[in-house]
Order: structure tokens, then C-alpha cells, then sequence
């Protein structure tokens, strides 16, 4: 039964995938509107509330991303077999859209530093 549920867990897993997409698409975003904003010096170009709610929205990313590596502890003590391919995948998905968020969350603080001086 086990290794019935587990044959099907890559339509769960994909979730995680999604889950690094978002947060990929918010630090491109952040990204491209600091470029903007330097290229342009125009601070109509930029939505600045935008950028906060990528954030939001990447920082509630993260802590799904968590709970995704919680249940692959969780999945450890099921069995070793499938816990070792999936908790792999799981580290790596974790760790760059962690690397993601950091630079998101740089680029956003140059964003609002840049606003302050003009």
C-alpha cells in the first residue's frame, strides 16, 4: 500500500516546485524594477506596494517550504528508501528559494532606500 502511495507522490511534490516558481518570478520582479529604477532614475516606473506584497508573499512561500521539509522528516520514519530521494530534492528547492528570498529582500531594501533619497 506504501509503495503504491509513494509511486504517486510526485503529483504532491510538484507543489514545491511551484511553490520555488513563485518566488523566482517575485525576485525577477524586484530585480527588474531596481534595474528600471536605475537605468530610468523615473520613480513613477516602479509600485512600490507591489514589492512589499511579493515579499509577504514570498516570506509565506518559505514557510510552506518548511512544512514541506518537516514531512520529509516525518516521511524519514516511514522509510529510509523514498525518504532519501525526496528529502534531496526537498533540501535543494529549500535552500534556493531561501537564496531567492534574501535576494529579494536585498533588492526590496534598495528599492526603499532609493525612494528615500529622492
Amino acid at each position: 500500500m506504501f509503495e503504491e502511495l509513494m509511486f504517486y507522490y510526485y503529483f504532491q511534490f510538484n507543489v514545491h516546485y511551484f511553490l520555488g516558481a513563485i518566488i523566482l518570478i517575485n525576485t525577477i520582479k524586484v530585480t527588474k524594477d531596481y534595474i528600471n529604477l536605475r537605468r530610468n532614475n523615473n520613480l513613477k516606473i516602479i509600485k512600490f506596494k507591489s514589492s512589499y506584497f511579493d515579499l509577504i508573499t514570498s516570506v509565506f512561500v518559505i514557510l510552506g517550504l518548511c512544512n514541506g521539509v518537516m514531512f520529509q522528516g516525518v516521511l524519514s520514519d516511514i522509510s529510509t528508501e523514498y525518504s532519501q530521494i525526496w528529502t534531496g530534492k526537498m533540501i535543494i528547492i529549500f535552500i534556493t528559494s531561501f537564496v531567492l528570498l534574501i535576494i529579494q529582500l536585498v533588492f526590496s531594501l534598495l528599492l526603499l532606500n532609493y525612494k528615500r533619497k529622492d
